[in-house]
């Protein structure tokens, strides 16, 4: 603990790898997990992913796959896998750690959180919905049989009325919706996420002025920034305000009120570029093509192709379309909404060549 606390992680890292090792030679498995777990928390926390990941495989190669203490170890580096932006490795690496914890029945709150919930979000950004669906819906029956914090429930219950919109059953996402918002002891954080997916959801039966009022309560309950919230609590309150900004302006778009649709979706931007950078960013590049949209259609070409690009950079980390390959065009990264835009672009600018391509991988 005290090389953690003076910087020192590396050294840390050292000698608690060595004591994993011998750990194992005895078969002292829980002790030499406990090692692994604790320094994947360190190199987690500082956010030294490539580390977790390295030390992470040695773990998985080393150590049983059973007990609890194993579960952990593979949520941390799944974790770090998915903030390294390999998501196929972190779905698998995940999965394990899923199937480890229903073979042996563990379960605990934290679980939930980091286990049924990214594995549910990796599901949704491959297109398995239906997964998705499935694990959320486990998560939540777990929350509700254990009587867990009420504010949980609603985050699992937004989580879940997500992937109710994206299988076009909004109705099935308000029944769930409405009963989040009966629970009375969410925070503001969480209630204003429960109010956007309501906005979502109104949107999605067009009813407009219901999905605007929501739209409204949940940016109010976002505002602010109380003085004790922890550097994680600030992310999420940003990004899910960001989100909030986003439906508010597809609300406005939808009642071709366009000036203050713009208007909605840049301070959408505007909030999630306050978050730490990352590749792919799904949510930058849904931002970025709802303005590339608006200001192509008002005429204004240039600026368009320019959210355009920034939409296509903000999925692979490169402006131009020779990052486009098959390992980096699947259904997460949403190339279908940026692509055709982007070769409309490219039509009017008479470059048929480059038209071509994004039509192309945008049709895979």
């Amino acid at each position: 603990m005290q090389a953690y606390q003076a910087g020192q992680a590396d050294s840390c890292a050292y000698f608690l790898m060595e004591a994993a090792k011998g750990y194992a030679q005895t078969q002292q498995w829980d002790s030499a997990a406990w090692c692994y777990n604790y320094v994947l928390y360190v190199y987690n926390s500082q956010e030294s992913f490539l580390e977790s990941i390295r030390l992470g495989q040695q773990g998985l190669a080393m150590l049983p796959k059973t007990g609890y203490l194993f579960v952990r170890m593979a949520m941390m580096m799944a974790y770090a896998q998915e903030k390294e932006g390999r998501l196929v490795a972190a779905y698998d690496t995940y999965e394990q750690a899923y199937l480890t914890c229903i073979k042996e029945q563990h379960y605990d709150a934290t679980l939930g959180s980091f286990l049924y919930r990214p594995l549910a979000t990796l599901a949704t950004r491959f297109g398995e919905y239906e997964r998705a669906k499935g694990l959320l819906q486990e998560w939540l029956f777990q929350l509700q049989e254990t009587n867990q914090n009420e504010a949980i429930q609603q985050e699992a219950i937004s989580n879940l009325s997500i992937v109710w919109l994206s299988l076009e059953q909004p109705d099935s996402a308000l029944v769930l919706i409405n009963e989040a918002l009966r629970l009375k002891e969410g925070t503001p954080l969480t209630r204003g996420q429960i109010y956007t997916r309501l906005a979502e959801a109104q949107l999605a039966i067009q009813n407009f002025k219901e999905g605007t009022e929501a739209a409204q309560t949940a940016t109010r309950l976002l505002q602010g920034v109380p003085p004790e919230e922890a550097t994680w609590q600030l992310h999420n309150r940003v990004a899910y305000a960001s989100a909030a900004w986003l439906v508010t302006g597809e609300l406005f778009e939808a009642q071709l009120e366009e000036d203050m649709a713009n208007q909605a979706y840049l301070n959408a931007l505007s909030l999630h570029d306050q978050l730490p950078t990352k590749v792919p960013d799904r949510q930058r590049a849904k931002i970025l093509v709802k303005i590339a949209r608006l200001t192509h259609k008002q005429g204004e070409l240039d600026v368009g192709k320019k959210y355009y690009q920034a939409a296509l950079a903000s999925l692979t980390g490169q402006v131009g379309l020779s990052a486009l390959d098959s390992t980096t065009v699947f259904a997460e990264n949403t190339f279908y909404e940026v692509l055709p835009g982007l070769a409309r672009v490219y039509e009017q600018e008479q470059q048929y060549d480059s038209a071509r391509w994004a039509l192309r991988w945008g049709l895979v």
